[in-house]
């Protein structure tokens, strides 16, 4: 029986061994026909494979019902069923190489470039919900860095780094570091700020030396170009993108309630000698709750606002004819903070119009503009950061607002009179 087992093992085995095949072949460059060495020839859904030697010749045994996948560096990759060839060559196409990337006062093929240059295009762009264009970049293209340092609306837009910090000190809007890379929109010196996300049609990053020289010394810390929508021949298509979020704190501190926290002053008053500071009946306020004076959470619990409210709105038309074609636009964002009275309300509007005059004359006019309107506390002449740290320091007796008054506490800047005067104010 332990025969009859190994004879029928022996004659599988030696069937699988027959159905397998020798292919080979050559791996070619499509465009140009020259030979790709280290080209990989995979079996699909296996590990097992093989790669081209100096002149783009390969070799591999595989099954008949088997399916080789070809692929390179930068080629789209192909699948071929074995069948009953034994001989299979493959022209691999170029993918990402023959995109076209604005250099300059120009275009050229990627794989024609000798610098350093990073893009980003408006299907990357249109798949995120920002609120600046310099917020699409993050982390979508190598060797840049933006640092966030504030989330307060109007005032978000981050730090650029291209490649570290540069050694040219720079003065763009918006920017706080001495490395600030310089930002053309559709050839113009601008800042992100001014573009709505939803106008880009690509971001080009110069990174080096060589892709950036041809704007000299301010180009020292790195180049963002930024190419804007154009209007297409055809019947006018109008696009609506339109979203609503809500933003709250990650994390904040806990602090103590305005009961615990009179509670642990009488203690602490105790423990030095000194008399309490609140009564029993005070403590049975704060603890149960009473009028404005002793129902208030504190400072940072009222200040914050749980889920503040942002809506963004953008309405683009784009058509034209041979000879005009036009792309006009406008976004409207208004975003409240998530520290009470702070609020932004942004308006953009742009108008792109190319006019082919003749076959060898082009001209076109590019307009476009953008209004915010933010609004902050002016605490202590430091603005909404110092206030935030004083409603974190600021014990949580005090009310933000009083039943009688439409007007906040000192700490705010705009004081209104009470509608009716109260000893509770005094």
């Amino acid at each position: 029986m332990k025969k009859l087992f190994t004879l029928i093992a022996f004659f599988v085995v030696s069937i699988a061994f027959a159905q397998n095949v020798t292919i080979t072949g050559t791996v070619t460059d499509g465009e140009t026909g020259e030979p790709l060495p280290g080209a990989n020839i995979l079996v699909k859904g296996q590990a097992s494979g093989t790669i081209t030697d100096l002149d783009g010749k390969y070799s591999i045994s595989v099954a008949e019902d088997a399916t080789l996948v070809f692929s390179f560096i930068g080629y789209t990759s192909q699948e071929i069923a074995v069948g009953s060839n034994n001989v299979i060559d493959v022209a691999l196409t170029g993918a990402s190489l023959d995109e076209v990337v604005v250099v300059g006062y120009g275009t050229q093929k990627k794989k024609n470039l000798t610098g350093a240059v990073g893009t980003l295009s408006s299907e990357d762009i249109g798949s995120q919900s920002v609120t600046s264009a310099a917020n699409a970049l993050s982390g979508r293209v190598s060797g840049v860095q933006l640092i966030q340092g504030s989330a307060q609306p109007g005032n978000d837009a981050p730090s650029i780094q291209i490649r570290g910090i540069g050694t040219v000190r720079t003065s763009v809007e918006g920017q706080n570091s001495d490395s600030a890379p310089l930002v053309l929109v559709d050839g113009v010196q601008s800042t992100l700020n001014d573009v709505h996300p939803n106008d880009i049609e690509s971001f080009s990053v110069l990174k080096d030396a060589a892709s950036a020289a041809i704007y000299g010394a301010r180009a020292a810390n790195g180049v963002i170009l930024v190419t804007t929508k154009r209007g297409k021949s055809g019947k006018p298509k109008v696009s609506i993108n339109s979203y609503m979020a809500f933003q709250s704190a990650t994390t904040t501190p806990e602090m103590l309630s305005p009961y615990d926290f009179a509670r642990l002053k009488n203690e602490a008053q105790t423990n030095t000698g000194r008399p309490e500071v609140y009564s029993e009946e005070e403590l049975d306020l704060f603890l149960n709750g009473g009028d404005s004076r002793y129902s208030t959470k504190g400072f940072f619990e009222d200040g914050y606002r749980k889920g503040a409210p942002l809506q963004n709105h953008y309405l683009s038309v784009t058509g034209g004819t041979e000879y005009v074609k036009y792309m006009f636009s406008a976004g409207f964002q208004d975003q409240e903070g998530i520290v009470i009275e702070t609020d932004s309300k942004r308006y953009n509007f742009r108008s792109n119009v190319d006019v082919k005059v003749s076959d060898k004359v082009r001209t076109g006019i590019n307009i476009s503009g953008s209004l915010t309107d933010s609004n902050e506390p002016n605490y202590s002449g430091y603005g909404v950061t110092q206030l935030i740290r004083d409603m974190i320091r600021k014990a949580p007796l005090s009310p933000l607002r009083y039943d009688n008054a439409i007007f906040l506490l000192e700490m705010w800047y705009w004081q209104e009179e009470p509608t009716v005067a109260s000893t509770q104010l005094a």
